[in-house]
């Protein structure tokens, strides 16, 4: 190193952790995406979800996050019930991704200008989200917004429009959190406030219900996945319940190998989420002082150009079934470890998971 370069910030972190991530006794508070980062490299959960290392997001997570916040314009009653919610939107993407000025029609008497232009506000509002796309060419903002009509469009197609007009509720980006990991379901009243003592915390997409008065909870994709990438419905669902599957844990001996393929691992919001909802409004409602809870799907919905994207649908008595198992073997194979071991395994060799590593620097000062 020269005179003039500057020392990695990263070079004096630890390669292991000096005690256990979780010491006996306390409760271990994890979410979807943090089960998933633990199942590709256990070390790059360290040092993103327990020291919390913060990293410039790529532009494929910035993508991700624009068209969630785009379809969460779904969850405002005049834009999913609008004969034209898809035009809508397309004209929203068009005047944010050309980053123009909020038109003056905020106080217009014209209902869909002053709807655009109040989503647009919000836009510019949403600082980091704005200024990452900012940050970006304007060839990557092109890209982005053919991507985002043709992804629209491609949605309507599919009806999907059609699905949230006629929706009973919906509710976007709704907060989960519950107390237990397995056993006794604990219904907690105010899910929108952090709980000390939760075990599991995410936030879903969409928790809609439909006109027969079922609900649905729906992750939307937007990127390619093996699942979604089967060209038959029917075998893309099958492949989709594979994942609900319960992991031979047997497998994860001396946490040399976790138990979970790495395609899976996009999915695993599904059973935290049913299991989540299952416990707490508006799901739960209260009949003659019981706690009842009625039955709740879970889907996938693509949103992608060029792509079918018929909603994935898993029933309510097939997940009902499967989640239990299914996270008792991952408490199994990762919060007991992570009660029990101050020694992490070594980073995963898999050479696609580490070129795509936010941390990979820090594990490359140990080669």
């Amino acid at each position: 190193m020269t005179s003039t370069q500057q020392p990695n910030a990263w070079c004096n972190l630890p390669l292991q952790p000096s005690e256990p991530i979780w010491p006996q006794g306390e409760q271990v508070l994890l979410s979807p995406s943090g089960i998933a980062t633990y199942a590709i490299c256990p070390r790059q959960f360290y040092y993103t979800h327990w020291l919390k290392l913060k990293t410039p997001a790529s532009w494929s997570n910035i993508k991700g996050i624009w068209i969630h916040w785009l379809l969460e314009r779904l969850s405002i009653t005049e834009w999913r019930q609008h004969a034209m919610a898809c035009d809508l939107l397309c004209e929203l993407a068009t005047q944010c991704l050309t980053l123009k000025t909020p038109k003056a029609a905020i106080s217009s008497t014209d209902d869909k200008l002053l709807m655009i232009a109040q989503a647009h506000q919000a836009f510019v509002d949403e600082s980091s989200l704005y200024h990452a796309i900012a940050a970006g060419s304007k060839l990557q903002r092109q890209h982005l917004l053919k991507w985002t009509h043709n992804s629209l469009r491609n949605l309507n197609d599919a009806s999907f429009f059609q699905r949230a007009y006629h929706a009973k509720a919906w509710h976007s980006e709704v907060v989960f959190e519950a107390k237990t990991w397995t056993g006794t379901l604990t219904n907690v009243q105010e899910p929108t406030q952090p709980h000390p003592q939760s075990l599991l915390r995410g936030t879903a997409d969409v928790l809609m219900q439909d006109p027969d008065g079922s609900w649905l909870l729906l992750d939307f994709k937007s990127l390619g996945a093996t699942v979604l990438a089967q060209k038959n419905v029917t075998t893309r669902l099958e492949s989709l319940k594979r994942v609900f599957t319960a992991p031979d844990v047997s497998q994860a001996s001396h946490r040399k190998k976790f138990p979970l393929k790495a395609s899976q691992t996009k999915f695993y919001q599904l059973p935290v989420y049913y299991h989540l909802a299952m416990q707490q409004p508006p799901v739960v409602v209260s009949h003659e002082g019981h706690q009842t809870a009625p039955k709740l799907s879970v889907g996938i919905q693509a949103v992608r150009p060029e792509a079918d994207v018929t909603t994935l649908i898993l029933a309510s008595d097939f997940i009902a079934e499967h989640t239990p198992p299914l996270l008792e073997a991952l408490h199994q194979a990762m919060v007991q470890p992570l009660q029990q071991e101050n020694q992490m395994p070594e980073a995963v060799s898999e050479k696609q998971a580490c070129e795509s590593c936010r941390v990979r620097q820090v594990c490359l000062k140990s080669v």
